[in-house]
């Protein structure tokens, strides 16, 4: 799910189909639910612990190398150029975003700059995603407001 819809999104979709679960024997019929309380109470747990070790320093390295670990926190973005430098990088970052109505804002550049789109902060990592061709781009992370200089 996390694929398809941004976290707003996935609380209005979870919602949504919690209500049809509960209005409709045909939703009852497609979605299957077990529920078994005290399984959803460990998973949470888990899932908890996880995002809180995200939070750390070590969490945000690691998370950054394996963002198979946390999804919801980093976006990957595709530039337009292989191997082009840091301030190429986030021109292609910028335009691609504004094209899709996004406001964003560069707080500070560098080679890890902090961008602000629609006011919310990310720090924009280079990165490539190696697929048959590898793929470059910028993957983004929220940046508490705290941090943000």
């Amino acid at each position: 799910m996390h694929d398809l819809f941004s976290r707003n999104e996935l609380e209005r979709v979870g919602t949504r189909m919690d209500e049809l679960y509960s209005e409709s024997a045909l939703a009852r019929t497609l979605f299957p639910i077990p529920i078994h309380k005290r399984s959803e109470l460990i998973i949470k747990q888990l899932l908890h612990m996880k995002k809180m070790a995200v939070k750390t320093q070590v969490g945000r390295g690691l998370n950054f190398v394996f963002p198979i670990i946390e999804r919801s926190q980093s976006v990957f973005i595709e530039t337009e150029e292989m191997f082009a430098g840091p301030d190429q990088r986030i021109r292609d970052v910028i335009t691609r975003l504004e094209s899709y109505g996004h406001v964003v804002k560069v707080i500070r550049g560098g080679q890890v700059p902090i961008i602000k789109i629609d006011n919310i902060c990310y720090e924009a990592h280079p990165h490539a995603a190696y697929t048959r061709v590898p793929i470059h781009g910028v993957r983004l992370q929220p940046k508490r407001p705290a941090a943000v200089v």
